[in-house]
């Protein structure tokens, strides 16, 4: 590869360079490059939202708790807190799951909501014919972090990555694959 990649493989790093992953369906000499997710800044919505609803719960149990009995109180938190865990689990293990991976002979997609879908798309790296990095606002601009869209030879649709760190530094990358492939 014509591009120097050092390893930055942490636990929960959004722009991973030589992951240390493995698939059930890995080719044999197959290395991982990238490991891509959504900007940690993206996820401040609903991070924002579950301390706001930790907060809601313990201004509401001063006025709700004059009306009811101990016993209620205690089963209003314990709704209360597990709707509010149960949000972040679903945010959190969202994110963490919605990846992209590139490797020597492939690009994939991995989609996954937590409960009811998954969703793999993947290409062959020689079958990539263009790749497109877009950056959409000031926020985008000032985290760098923007969009990246692989288009590829087939009847299959596009590869897209959203709100991806680095997406100059992960084109250049995948262009780099794709050229060193087809050579």
């Amino acid at each position: 590869m014509s591009i120097q990649l050092e390893k930055k493989n942490m636990f929960l790093n959004s722009f991973c360079q030589m992951p240390e992953v493995g698939l059930a369906n890995q080719f044999q000499d197959e290395k991982f490059f990238l490991l891509l997710r959504a900007h940690p800044v993206t996820q401040l919505f609903w991070i924002f939202n579950t301390v706001a609803l930790i907060i809601i719960v313990f201004i509401s149990e001063l006025f709700v708790g004059q009306f009811i009995n101990p016993l209620q109180l205690f089963y209003f938190r314990l709704f209360a807190f597990c709707f509010t865990f149960s949000y972040a689990l679903i945010n959190f293990t969202s994110w963490f799951f919605n990846v992209g991976l590139i490797s020597n002979f492939r690009v994939l997609d991995l989609d996954f909501i937590p409960l009811n879908y998954r969703n793999i798309t993947e290409t062959k790296i020689f079958n990539v014919e263009d790749i497109t990095s877009e950056s959409k606002g000031p926020f985008a601009s000032l985290f760098h972090y923007g969009d990246i869209y692989v288009q590829t030879a087939g009847a299959k649709g596009n590869i897209e990555f959203h709100n991806v760190p680095e997406p100059n530094k992960a084109v250049k990358i995948i262009n780099s694959l794709v050229k060193e492939n087809k050579d």
